[in-house]
């Protein structure tokens, strides 16, 4: 019936953006995890020297 297609196609849409926002907040999630897991990698295992000569290159590379 037609009021049962139109339920039908309302929970798809909610599903649809339900899936989005999922995927959203995921992201966001596994976004703020990389970002801890590298200030991590370069404030403990990397040589303050080397990360003051590679943000030096790389501000000259960019600059260009």
């Amino acid at each position: 019936s037609e009021k049962k297609s139109k339920m039908l196609e309302e929970i798809r849409q909610l599903v649809e953006e339900e899936k989005k926002g999922i995927l959203k907040a995921a992201e966001r999630e596994v976004l703020e995890l990389m970002a801890k897991v590298i200030l991590n990698i370069v404030t403990n295992k990397i040589p303050e020297e080397v990360v003051k000569q590679s943000v030096t290159e790389a501000w000259k590379q960019y600059q260009s």
